[in-house]
């Protein structure tokens, strides 16, 4: 395995984070095109032409038929006076938005759009978002525009593709930095007889070369006061026996001593000589 530098590991990590974000946009726009394709989604281009259909439609059957009104959007019947009589939308509502669109002629009320089809003893009212948009009512009450859910998705992805990548980086490195401490936590034990490995990355081998340095240095001295010790014991050996051999010989004359008539500071003497043991 190759050393590698700290700068070629990070730029890998770029590149894999930057790698992963354009698959994850890459994937989710192709499911939003596929759920487009087969109308799980609603496109805001389609909205209109949707609207203009359904209006015409309307416009031409001789009965109201709720069928005709597209699922993405809410409705309301009224008299031609204004009166509500019907429809998906709440009688509060029906009213306010009556009053916005019918009486004041504005046909954007945000976050909505409004088109009025006159069928003589009736008007219906239809209301919708120009956004893209799920066509299931359910998730279109849930996420009321595609394009945020996408862009949601996007995002979480992103967010767990980091956090996988940077737990893959930290632990790589971490394993790669590790071996500084535990080389120096032998040195500190003067466990000195161990060899250091490459960890593979430039910078941390620079400062392992050093601690190898180290180590050794450390290891000669101790080497070398081991040596020092060894020869001090040995002269402190060699000395002791040189004083041995005259120092029996005195302890033989003195117990000598013993058996010849001593005065006291003679027999003093001696006595102190055979108590120097």
């Amino acid at each position: 395995m190759g050393v590698k530098k700290l700068r070629s590991i990070f730029m890998r990590y770029i590149f894999t984070v930057a790698g992963g974000i354009l698959f994850i946009i890459a994937v989710n726009v192709g499911l939003y095109m596929l759920c487009i394709n087969t109308e799980v989604i609603i496109p805001a281009m389609n909205i209109e032409d949707r609207i203009a259909d359904a209006a015409e439609k309307i416009q031409a059957d001789k009965l109201f038929d709720t069928a005709d009104i597209p699922s993405f959007c809410d409705y309301g019947v009224y008299s031609p006076t204004g009166a509500f009589r019907y429809g998906s939308l709440s009688e509060d509502t029906a009213d306010t938005f009556w009053e916005k669109a019918a009486t004041n002629g504005k046909n954007v009320i945000h976050p909505y759009r409004v088109r009025i089809v006159d069928r003589g003893d009736e008007v219906i009212l239809l209301r919708y978002r120009l956004t893209s948009q799920f066509s299931n009512p359910v998730l279109r009450r849930i996420c009321p525009t595609s394009d945020f859910c996408l862009v949601g998705l996007i995002i979480i992805e992103t967010i767990v593709l980091l956090l996988l990548v940077s737990h893959w980086f930290g632990k790589y490195t971490g394993r790669k930095i590790e071996k500084l401490l535990i080389v120096t936590q032998k040195i500190e034990k003067q466990d000195l007889d161990f060899k250091i490995e490459s960890s593979g990355i430039f910078e941390v081998d620079r400062t392992l070369s050093a601690l190898e340095h180290l180590k050794q240095a450390l290891k000669n001295s101790l080497a070398e006061q081991w040596q020092a010790d060894k020869l001090r014991q040995e002269q402190i050996s060699a000395l002791a026996h040189d004083l041995k051999t005259p120092l029996t010989i005195i302890r033989g004359n003195t117990e000598l001593l013993y058996d010849t008539i001593l005065a006291d500071n003679q027999k003093e003497c001696a006595d102190y000589i055979e108590g120097s043991e």
